[in-house]
């Protein structure tokens, strides 16, 4: 809108939210924020700099803007129908409608948009998702972190399973065991369900589809050719990445689940292993568990000779990047603390 009140009252909400980021930085109540707004000109990008500047008084803070660009069209149209189908912006349209009042509001934002120059500071680019990407003057942890994390984004769906076992001991053996047969059968009809839904292959409605692991593995094997369905795709089978932690216990589960489930990677990371107690005794009564100290830790606390949340979180990292970078479904296993 080109109404001078509404622009002003917008702009004031801005800065009363840019105002709330910058007294969370100046309470140490963390070290990365986002301020997710519509920074498309340079009076409004050097408004934020002024007020970061400013509170760098109290607690420097410095400013990465991120832009994206996106001129792939056929990126764009499926960009453009996930947004009409997922935000409740759009409930009350039709998706024709939606998409009408999407590309008129796109129209909008490009009559005032001004791309990022270099005079402006610190920036990342990121062209069509990650396809290509432009840093300018960023350092420090932004290039080991944030830049790689926004490098591995992109908009392919694919699901990602999380699980958690027994520690492994004598008396959880055969738990674990039995778990990992009950997640290879229902991986199994997970990845069936997928090629359905991918069109990878028909659905066989006249074939009795298999509750055990045995009959499940035929089911997901049936990654078929074209030739033997009627139809040809280019499309590969969907493939399972499995990331486990170190520990026997989860390996050989993981083991179960890649004898079974077709086009299955398994990768072992120590990144996910738990939590170091050090020299603290492990907990294993019930009582002891209730007094678990995990609950009551800080953040930055840390178990003597072992580790603190904080540095749990950062060796977390480099599993969280390939985690999110994979467009293949992925299966985490560990333990839990």
């Amino acid at each position: 809108t080109k109404d001078p009140k509404a622009k002003a009252e917008r702009e004031a909400i801005a800065m009363q939210c840019l105002d709330q980021l910058l007294d969370w930085f100046a309470n140490d109540e963390g070290d990365v924020a986002i301020f997710d707004a519509t920074n498309s000109n340079r009076a409004r990008r050097q408004a934020v700099v002024a007020r970061a500047e400013a509170a760098s008084k109290a607690a420097r803070v410095n400013v990465v803007f991120i832009e994206s660009i996106c001129d792939d069209s056929d990126l764009l149209s499926s960009n453009m129908l996930a947004k009409v189908r997922s935000s409740p912006d759009f409930d009350c349209m039709d998706e024709a409608t939606a998409l009408a009042d999407l590309k008129e509001r796109i129209a909008n934002y490009e009559s005032a948009y001004e791309t990022l120059g270099d005079d402006e500071g610190a920036y990342v680019k990121l062209y069509n998702i990650s396809s290509k990407v432009t840093a300018h003057q960023v350092f420090g942890r932004m290039t080991k972190s944030v830049v790689p994390y926004l490098m591995s984004i992109h908009v392919a769906p694919r699901p990602v399973f999380l699980c958690a076992l027994i520690p492994g001991t004598a008396v959880t053996t055969d738990i674990n065991e039995e778990f990992a047969r009950k997640l290879t059968s229902w991986i199994i009809q997970q990845q069936r369900e997928r090629r359905v839904s991918d069109h990878l292959v028909e659905e066989d409605n006249g074939g009795d589809e298999g509750t055990d692991s045995g009959a499940g593995k035929e089911a997901g094997a049936a990654a078929v050719t074209g030739e033997e369905q009627g139809s040809a795709t280019e499309r590969p089978v969907p493939t399972l990445r499995v990331l486990t932690s170190t520990q026997p216990a989860v390996l050989a589960a993981a083991n179960v689940v890649a004898a079974a489930v077709p086009e299955c990677s398994v990768a072992a990371q120590s990144g996910l292993n738990p939590i170091s107690r050090g020299s603290s005794v492990a907990a294993t009564s019930a009582a002891a568990i209730i007094e678990d100290p995990l609950a009551s830790m800080g953040f930055h606390e840390r178990f003597p000779g072992g580790e603190s949340f904080a540095d749990l979180v950062r060796r977390l990292e480099p599993s969280l990047l390939d985690i999110e970078a994979s467009t293949d479904p992925v299966l985490i296993m560990a333990t839990s603390t």
